[in-house]
């Protein structure tokens, strides 16, 4: 976490004043599929309730912006027969690019990516047997990566003020021993 505070900070600095009058603020509240590559064996697919705050700046150009994502990460798979269940809690910080597509005067969709550095905790790591009964306990394990995230958004005007959202995500570890997840999410942000 330490090595990345720099290159926030280093990035953050490029933004000129007039960029950062056209900042505008997003709330995701994402839902999906998570996926866990441990590597002390098989992990069945879990659900991804989580949430993102988003900065973007528009600067000077016309349908394209840059962001800064700010994510939590809470979830709980079950332990199953030769399956670790676990439970994660962890953070992600991002730099992305999007572009919008206009579809009509009311609706725009936005294609975006970014990089992003995930810091998360598996804890409660376990295997049962048929039973239930405890098989095998591993231990915590911590996990500090780059991953990458893919979205497409469609947003409709609440008022001249206010927008709202839908739209699909992928999160996809970029190193190993991450974690993986799409969905959809809905948005609420300011324009």
């Amino acid at each position: 976490m330490k090595r990345f505070i720099p290159i926030a900070i280093a990035a953050i600095s490029l933004y000129t004043p007039s960029a950062l009058a056209d900042m505008n603020y997003f709330f995701h509240g994402k839902y999906g599929t998570l996926t866990v590559d441990d590597p002390d064996g098989s992990v069945d697919d879990g659900d991804d309730f989580s949430w993102e705050l988003r900065t973007t700046f528009d600067g000077n150009s016309r349908g394209s912006r840059t962001f800064v994502t700010f994510g939590s990460i809470d979830a709980e798979i079950d332990a199953g027969v030769n399956q670790i269940g676990q439970e994660i809690e962890g953070f992600r910080l991002g730099f992305g690019y999007e572009r919008n597509f206009p579809l009509t005067s009311v609706f725009d969709v936005w294609l975006g990516a970014s990089l992003n550095y995930s810091d998360l905790e598996f804890t409660n790591r376990q295997t049962i047997d048929g039973d239930g009964f405890l098989v095998n306990d591993f231990g915590s394990r911590d996990f500090s990566g780059i991953g990458a995230t893919l979205h497409l958004d469609t947003y409709m005007d609440l008022s001249e003020r206010f927008v709202l959202g839908v739209g699909a995500y992928a999160d996809i570890p970029i190193e190993s021993d991450g974690l993986e997840s799409f969905g959809i999410r809905f948005t609420i942000g300011t324009r």
